[in-house]
């Protein structure tokens, strides 16, 4: 983990949906506070880590961040994933638990339908260059000046295909889940996952678990409800710390 500011008493980590990187959490730190340190992972292969090999599973994703993590076993860890970022970020929940005995504060998994449930989509990481770049549009993922940068998007949509490869091929999870309270978020207007779906996170944890639906897309978290999400955040990081019998080593 990287050095922490003195007075940090919690931590959000932070992961990115398909094709995106740390970058996408821009602008969290400054709402999050200065006791609330935030970790926005950028996967390899992606921006600012070009030159290594992109990995080809959510559980290769988790096993690099993992045990970067575990450095300051005395911080609650809060863990937010949007989209693919909710599966890997499930993962690594569960190898903090399963292999390291630090149960996360919290785990929020945004604009994802819960990892008991099969992928929607299959194969769209095969489409022709034209209609990826035209989904990518229609899901708010892009803008029309950089969609229509040909020689930009030929260096961004191989790192898009091989993230979509990997969290379509996530098989449904059906071992155990995770100890850890668990909070679905999800879009009102999402073409990508129903509520319904978002709701099927409940069955990951044991712990509490609720639901927040948002006015907005499938990037709802960077449209209008940005405040609110970060605010949710922030609350939760805050309780992680104000409470700390909640974060605690897991006990065999």
């Amino acid at each position: 983990m990287a050095d922490l500011p003195a007075a940090t008493e919690a931590v959000v980590v932070a992961f990115p949906h398909a094709g995106g990187s740390g970058a996408a959490y821009r602008g969290w730190q400054r709402a999050l506070g200065p006791r609330i340190a935030l970790l926005a992972v950028t996967h390899p292969g992606h921006t600012g880590r070009f030159t290594e090999p992109l990995l080809e599973t959510c559980e290769e994703l988790a096993d690099e961040v993992a045990p970067r993590l575990i450095a300051r076993p005395g911080l609650p860890l809060v863990l937010f994933g949007h989209s693919m970022g909710s599966l890997v970020a499930f993962e690594v929940a569960r190898r903090l638990e399963q292999r390291y005995g630090i149960s996360p504060a919290h785990l929020f998994a945004s604009g994802s339908p819960g990892p008991g449930r099969p992928a929607r989509a299959t194969a769209s990481y095969r489409l022709p260059d034209d209609r990826l770049i035209g989904w990518l549009e229609e899901m708010g993922g892009c803008d029309e000046a950089i969609a229509r940068d040909r020689e930009l998007m030929a260096f961004l949509l191989p790192v898009l295909r091989a993230d979509l490869r990997v969290g379509e091929s996530y098989r449904p999870w059906t071992g155990s889940g995770v100890s850890c309270p668990v909070t679905a978020l999800t879009g009102a207007q999402d073409p990508s996952v129903t509520p319904a779906e978002n709701l099927a996170w409940q069955e990951a944890t044991g712990a509490a678990f609720r639901q927040r639906v948002f006015p907005g897309g499938h990037f709802f978290l960077h449209e209008d409800a940005a405040h609110d999400v970060v605010a949710t955040v922030l609350r939760t990081a805050e309780d992680s710390y104000r409470l700390p019998t909640e974060h605690k080593e897991l006990t065999s």
